[in-house]
């Protein structure tokens, strides 16, 4: 045997003043512009790089849509496949920062 409960009603008054009026909207007026910021600059720039990312954009927005094409070059991409960053300065910075890893590990010992 369950027990139903009825909802709490929260109208407003008939007579109410404008306190009382105030009173009853002011949490929705204070926190109306936080939840629309948050509607533009989160959920808004998420569905603005979902849809790049079905674009040919590099550096700069390109509308031009190429499809799933950037995800096939995703999950086939390899250090041996990719022609661009073999033999670049951020392969030889990778190396960099793991000789001077190891080497402030073994100096501290």
């Amino acid at each position: 045997m369950t027990a139903f409960i009825e909802p709490i009603a929260v109208a407003e008054p008939r007579g109410a003043t404008l306190r009382d009026k105030l009173q009853h909207h002011l949490p929705r007026l204070v926190l109306a512009p936080s939840f629309l910021l948050v509607l533009i600059f989160v959920y808004g720039f998420n569905l603005w790089t979902f849809f790049l990312s079905f674009t040919n954009s590099k550096g700069f927005t390109s509308t031009k849509l190429i499809g799933l094409a950037n995800y096939q070059k995703l999950w086939n991409w390899t250090f041996e496949t990719d022609p661009h960053r073999v033999g670049t300065r951020q392969s030889s910075t990778w190396a960099f920062s793991a000789d001077s890893m190891s080497s402030s590990v073994s100096s501290s010992a």
